[in-house]
């Protein structure tokens, strides 16, 4: 099941997980949505997936995302969390990585007046196939 929040509000250990395709706030500029691999990209460079654009309250927080990548690049997906400008976390997809799965966690925090719009991107190279299922940002904080 995945719940649509206004304001993503969770205490510490609490977390909401985000299906790529069902969610109508992540949007695609360079995949295709399948109901059941998830965000698959077509091979060109852009953003595999941005958004959801919700606004978030003051913390700790990790965001793990699932997939695979299907034809490895040389760096093949950077994932960051981001508010508007603001650069909150970034992590790199590595190359190597095989098989379904954890493709990469990294941990941000909110500042204490929160944020308005947080949005996570999956920014592919040319050439790589990626595919993401899902992701989840658990407070740690």
């Amino acid at each position: 099941t995945v719940f649509r929040l206004n304001v993503l509000v969770f205490g510490p250990g609490s977390h909401q997980r985000f299906d790529v395709v069902s969610d109508g706030r992540i949007a695609t500029n360079v995949g295709r949505k399948d109901l059941h691999a998830g965000m698959i990209s077509d091979g060109s460079a852009g953003f595999l997936l941005y958004g959801p654009y919700v606004p978030m309250t003051a913390g700790s927080y990790r965001l793990q995302v699932r997939g695979e990548v299907l034809e490895p690049g040389a760096k093949p997906a950077r994932i960051d969390v981001v508010n508007g400008e603001m650069t909150l976390a970034e992590g790199w997809v590595s190359a190597t990585s095989r098989g379904f799965g954890q493709l990469v966690f990294v941990d941000f925090d909110v500042p204490a007046d929160g944020v308005e719009a947080l949005e996570v991107r999956a920014e592919v190279a040319a050439g790589a196939k990626v595919r993401i299922k899902d992701y989840t940002i658990t407070r740690l904080r």
